[in-house]
């Protein structure tokens, strides 16, 4: 199965690469001051006159330059910019340009720079560090976006963190989702999330109060099945998921909780179901630069278990897995593979079950057509090319199936074009016969 996924998958890599090298790949905070009191071989830690006007700093040479995020890291070319820096006279304006970098990319904060004594005579250490201005977007693909699909209409929405303290932040979101799952689930979100061990640790509760709407193909599908092996829909779910995220190193950390699931099932009979789970993830992501390239590998897995010990109503374990890789040049991605796999054990209800065929999946296909219920077997790959900079070249393989049914590898190609977030898709499903396009427009934040 895997390997009947990954032949074409590699052919189609060697196209698309051959085809990109053909076409050719394709208010600032103030500077540092010495105080008064400063000893003339000492600079300042404390903000300096404005730009433009003299800095008495500059004759010092930088031994070091930091960037403080938490968890945030800057881009590679960014990380370059900083590097210079090393051994150089400290320069103001260079500093400058790498601070509206840095802006750039994180928008929702402010930027300040501290200067500080370096370890030998004559020099200086810079930190460059981030400060939340008050409210972050949480700017996941699968948290907030916009997404249009010629064939599922809308879906939209997303969670704000309200910073309370520096350390605690206030949940509140809201959306309507008909891409990800089974169901369109629209609803409110809510819930804190605080640090724990300087930057190292999160504590996070979030809690939802969904109500779904179903595609008529599932209702369908549904009226054949055997509710012992596919539960029936559900109009309304709560959902309670606290959780622990141990950063144990900058590219590695693990993810631990319990989550409460409660529906009401409509068929066979409405009643009141609990689904009841332990969960945990483990999540690698790392950058490897070199001169003008950069490589980035990032790597997830995710186990999900209900249990008889907290009140579940069903018993069943879902593992998930990814891997994905990029090659950039500077800030541009140039080739994107991504591949990812699941398998779902055990009966469990509809919003668990897998889909392909959406805005990230299979595109050029519809999920009601592959598996209108979900499957519990996934396996999926693409294959990403971006030419002149904002083209993309697509390529997606795939298939979702059940134990009770056999795999069947599917295809489909697409060419869009990206922009600062800003994305529009036309996809094909690969299939004999007739071939109906699909149009992705879509926002991330």
């Amino acid at each position: 199965m895997v390997r009947s996924i990954l032949m074409p998958l590699w052919t189609a890599f060697a196209l698309m690469l051959s085809a990109a090298a053909a076409v050719g790949w394709a208010q600032d905070p103030a500077p540092p001051s010495a105080p008064a009191s400063a000893p003339a071989s000492a600079p300042a830690s404390t903000p300096a006159s404005a730009p433009g006007e003299l800095n008495v700093n500059s004759r010092y040479t930088v031994e070091a330059i930091e960037f403080v995020g938490g968890k945030k890291q800057v881009r590679s070319e960014v990380k370059q910019m900083m590097d210079r820096e090393v051994g150089q006279k400290l320069s103001q304006e260079r500093l400058d340009s790498i601070v509206r970098e840095i802006k750039k990319e994180f928008k929702s904060y402010r930027v300040t720079q501290k200067v500080t004594k370096g370890s030998k005579p004559e020099t200086v250490k810079v930190t460059l560090e981030l400060e939340r201005r008050g409210v972050e977007i949480l700017g996941t693909s699968e948290d907030f976006k916009f997404v249009y699909s010629s064939r599922n209409n809308f879906s939209f929405g997303g969670t704000a963190a309200l910073d309370i303290t520096k350390r605690f932040d206030v949940l509140v979101g809201a959306f309507t989702d008909n891409d990800l799952s089974v169901d369109r689930a629209s609803g409110i979100r809510g819930g804190f999330q605080f640090k724990l061990f300087g930057d190292h640790g999160r504590v996070r509760f979030v809690a939802e109060s969904l109500r779904s709407q179903w595609n008529g193909a599932v209702l369908t599908a549904l009226a054949g099945n055997n509710p012992e092996q596919v539960p029936g829909i559900y109009r309304e779910r709560q959902t309670f998921a606290p959780e622990l995220t141990v950063q144990l190193m900058p590219s590695l950390s693990v993810t631990g909780g319990v989550q409460f699931n409660r529906f009401q099932t409509q068929f066979p009979q409405a009643r009141f179901e609990a689904a009841h789970l332990a969960t945990g993830a483990v999540h690698f992501a790392q950058e490897f630069s070199g001169s003008g390239w950069n490589h980035f590998l990032e790597s997830n897995y995710r186990v999900r278990t209900a249990v008889a010990g907290l009140g579940s109503d069903f018993d069943y374990t879902g593992h998930t897995g990814g891997l994905r890789y990029s090659w950039k040049d500077g800030s541009r991605e140039l080739l994107i593979v991504d591949f990812r796999a699941g398998a779902l054990n055990g009966r469990a209800p509809l919003f668990e079950r897998f889909v392909l065929g959406n805005s990230q999946t299979l595109r050029g296909w519809n999920r009601f057509d592959l598996a209108p219920l979900g499957g519990t077997r996934m396996a999926h790959g693409t294959m990403e090319a971006r030419v002149r900079g904002h083209w993309r070249l697509i390529y997606d393989t795939g298939s979702v199936w059940s134990d009770a049914t056999p795999a069947q590898v599917r295809h489909s190609a697409g060419v869009g074009y990206i922009k600062e977030g800003l994305t529009a898709v036309i996809a094909f499903p690969l299939r004999d016969g007739n071939i109906t396009p699909i149009v992705l427009l879509g926002y991330t934040f």
